[in-house]
C-alpha cells in the first residue's frame, strides 16, 4: 500500500520513465531521490546559481 502510493508520487514527480520503477523497493528509491534532489539544491545555492 505505502509502496503503491510512493510509486504514484514518484511517477508524478520524476516522470513515468523512472529508473527505480522495476526495482520494487519504492520507498528506498523515493527517499534516495529526495536526498539527491536536496543535495543538488543545496549545492546550487552554495554556488549561487
Amino acid at each position: 500500500m505505502i509502496g503503491e502510493i510512493l510509486y504514484r508520487i514518484d511517477a508524478r514527480i520524476f516522470g513515468k520513465d523512472s529508473r527505480f520503477r522495476d526495482k520494487g523497493d519504492y520507498f528506498f528509491a523515493f527517499r534516495s531521490k529526495i536526498e539527491i534532489a536536496l543535495k543538488f539544491r543545496n549545492h546550487n545555492e552554495r554556488m549561487n546559481w
